[in-house]
């Protein structure tokens, strides 16, 4: 499966023979520098995915509350009808 902005390298084995070993090196670098650009956008993707969890149990709570806090003034307004 390969998506749009995916960009394969092949590398002629050929010209590697050829190539000095600064080419090489070059690549090895490019490379580093590509997996640290993911390696800090996967860490934003689990930090988001983290900050989507904690909000989801937030959200959880606070509407467990508010239901109690309804039922807890549905019973208040029982009881102040009942007296009168």
């Amino acid at each position: 499966m390969t998506h749009e902005n995916e960009s394969k390298i092949t590398i002629d084995p050929k010209h590697i023979q050829k190539s000095n070993s600064d080419d090489l090196v070059f690549l090895i670098e490019e490379h580093k520098k590509e997996i640290w650009e993911w390696k800090k956008k996967e860490s934003e993707w689990i930090k988001t995915a983290h900050q989507l969890a904690n909000a989801k149990n937030l959200i959880s709570e606070l509407s467990g509350r508010i239901v109690k806090a309804f039922t807890v003034i549905a019973e208040l307004e029982k009881k102040l009808k009942d007296k009168q």
